[in-house]
C-alpha cells in the first residue's frame, strides 16, 4: 500500500484467486476504516489497473460498487 496526502494505492501481483481475495479483503478494510472515520471515498476515481502482459479482469468491489478495470490511467 502506498499513501500520499489523500491518495491510496494498493498493489498486488495476482497469481491466483487467493491473491485476489487478499486484495478484496484489503479494499474492505480500507472501506471500513474510512466509514469509521467518516471519510468519503470517491468510487468514480477508483479503478483496477492491469500491469503486465497477462490480461486479467478481476471483479473487485468497494462498498458494493464494482471497480472499473483499466489497461492504462493517468497518475500525477
Amino acid at each position: 500500500m502506498k499513501l500520499f496526502a489523500d491518495d491510496v494505492k494498493m498493489c498486488l501481483k495476482i497469481e491466483n484467486n487467493v491473491y485476489l481475495q487478499q486484495l478484496q479483503l484489503a479494499i474492505n478494510a480500507l472501506t471500513n476504516w474510512a466509514q469509521e472515520w467518516q471519510l468519503g471515498i470517491s468510487v468514480d476515481k477508483c479503478c483496477v489497473l492491469n500491469v503486465g502482459t497477462k490480461i486479467r479482469a478481476p471483479h473487485l468491489y468497494h462498498d458494493n460498487c464494482t471497480l472499473s478495470v483499466l489497461a492504462r490511467t493517468r497518475d500525477l
